[in-house]
């Protein structure tokens, strides 16, 4: 077996610490490629009498995963993907016996329908230990649900973002390319939509017409192919293509194909979806071209977006999607440990400006954290050096203000009148989804929805607010209790919460509503409990010695260990 990286050794042995100490479950969250799979190897190299079942999401990653592991440690070894779970006869359940139960991007438990299968497995081995494994914890489009908190405790051996590994210099930073390769069709529709709008004559020309100018700057701009030219540096590159079905990948093909030979480049394509009967013998030959002077593209429908990462040196987006998983789960193809090479991401559909009402882009991201980092520096009187300059690898293309254009053109038509009903729903429902809303309202579009938000003066909570004292207060008073519906009392969306929490270090706790705690505020320490969502404390203390002595003490008294 491969030897762990120096922070995977950290947490693997946190992982045994919480089994140790009695924790059935265990998380981890680390980012794609920064070797969640040499965790799961290692745990199953080092309990040799113990029994394991591994539930992944394709039988793909299951071969990849075993082509790891020895014929003997095989033997007391089961896999299966998730889907699969709802249909899983209980005969064979009751022959799987795990000691170990292995959840590789654990965050797919709590899908809807194979959620019911998972948990009818662990009600079935309740003293068998759990770990999962994801880089994306957290279900943006399914409420935020985290997965961390309702399946595991909160009880995580590793929590670590992908801007965070890149930044302690765990993963190599990425040239991150954002533009669009398609407007036809953005120009076309916003016409018709302007012609069919209820504006007057005159906003109609002043709107046509700012179109038009925005168009011939596109039109002026530089195409795809010089994009590639510019930031492909070999020629001899491999790239994961994420494209959003069989037509769109035949419609795109010669399309790619052009777009590569006018930057100056042989192309040789492979595709990977469910209608391609030899999709398995093309990824492996893909994997395998190692043919100097050529860059390697493997066409994606549906495909790769997990668990499928290493020889790959970036990833094109032509994929749109407005979920925060799947964008990192794309993106995360062109991460590995060690790699020497810089990733690429074209993100040709500007997914990072679409993603970002639901969750941090990847941009955003890495620059929030930067900014985190130097203000806990500046607290300590020293400076934050980053190790490469961010808006060398992290570029907008010019394309993105004329994407900014457009979003301002929709906003000003008027459509059909607003009815009473429709708008409840907005006030509903638009402070926590935002223009997400839309889809709550059949014909209605994301900029109508925003408007008309703005007209009713309805505000979705953002989770950039500052956040006051007695915002906190009330995070440390109920977060542990009542985890996530905490948000609805602050008005602040699920995920702010969520993040605020983690960042204070505030952990649900399910299935209880009584819990202690010891922590260390403002330089004092502080001793008590939460009993149904009150906070009782039993005093403010200058040392740790103090408070744990008055810990005990009070644990005799209420007959409860802390």
């Amino acid at each position: 077996m491969e030897t762990l990286h120096e922070h995977n050794q950290r947490t693997y042995e946190n992982i045994c610490r919480m089994y140790d100490e009695g924790i059935q479950r265990v998380a981890v969250v680390q980012p794609t490629g920064s070797g969640k799979s040499l965790l799961m190897a290692k745990l199953i190299e080092d309990n040799s009498n113990s029994r394991f079942f591994v539930l992944s999401t394709n039988h793909k990653i299951n071969d990849q995963f075993k082509s790891k592991l020895d014929d003997g440690i095989l033997e007391r070894m089961n896999f299966n993907i998730y889907c699969n779970m709802p249909n899983m006869k209980q005969e064979v359940m009751e022959t799987l016996q795990p000691d170990y139960i292995l959840l590789d991007e654990m965050h797919r438990t709590l899908a809807k329908e194979w959620s019911k299968g998972i948990r009818v497995l662990l009600e079935m081995y309740p003293n068998a230990k759990v770990l999962g494994l994801s880089a994306t914890p957290i279900r943006y489009l399914d409420k935020c649900r985290n997965v961390a908190e309702e399946l595991f405790n909160g009880n995580l051996a590793c929590d670590m973002s992908l801007s965070q590994a890149i930044l302690d210099g765990i993963l190599p930073m990425a040239r991150y390319v954002c533009g669009v390769y398609s407007y036809e069709k953005d120009t076309e529709s916003l016409n018709k939509k302007i012609e069919k709008s209820c504006n007057s004559e005159e906003e109609k020309q002043e709107l046509l017409k700012e179109l038009k100018v925005l168009k011939e700057n596109l039109d002026k701009g530089h195409g795809v192919s010089d994009i590639f030219r510019k930031y492909i540096v070999t020629g001899s590159e491999k790239f994961v293509v994420f494209l959003k079905n069989t037509t769109h990948l035949r419609v795109m093909k010669p399309v790619i194909e052009k777009w590569f030979t006018d930057a100056g480049f042989s192309v040789r394509l492979y595709e990977v979806h469910s209608k391609n009967a030899d999709k398995d013998k093309e990824f492996v030959a893909f994997r395998e071209d190692k043919e100097n002077g050529i860059v390697k593209l493997c066409l994606s429908v549906a495909m790769l977006t997990e668990g499928i990462h290493g020889d790959i040196d970036g990833v094109i987006m032509l994929r749109e999607t407005i979920s925060p998983n799947m964008y990192f789960q794309m993106i995360g193809r062109a991460f590995a440990c060690g790699k020497k090479t810089i990733p690429l991401i074209f993100d040709l559909v500007a997914n990072s400006q679409f993603i970002s009402d639901a969750a941090d882009n990847f941009p955003n991201e890495l620059r929030g954290e930067i900014q985190k980092r130097r203000e806990e520096y500046e607290k300590e009187g020293k400076d934050y050096e980053v190790s490469f300059d961010v808006d060398e690898f992290i570029v907008m293309d010019e394309f993105m203000d004329v994407i900014s254009g457009f979003r301002a053109i929709e906003g000003r038509i008027k459509g059909r009148v607003w009815t009473e009903n429709e708008d409840n729903i907005i006030r509903k429902y638009y402070i926590e989804e935002g223009y997400n809303v839309y889809k709550r309202l059949q014909g209605r579009s994301k900029c109508a929805c925003f408007n008309r938000a703005k007209i009713l003066g309805v505000k979705r909570v953002e989770s950039g607010r500052p956040w006051s004292v007695a915002d906190d207060e009330v995070l440390y008073s109920k977060y542990p209790t009542i985890g996530t519906k905490v948000a609805e009392e602050l008005h602040r969306t699920i995920y702010a919460c969520v993040s605020r929490a983690k960042e204070l270090g505030i952990k649900y706790k399910a299935g209880s509503n009584k819990h202690k705690y010891i922590e260390c505020r403002s330089g004092k320490w502080r001793v008590g409990f939460w009993l149904n969502g009150k906070r009782q404390n039993f005093g403010s203390f200058d040392s740790e010695d103090e408070a744990i002595k008055v810990a005990r003490q009070k644990a005799k008294e209420y007959g409860k260990a802390i």
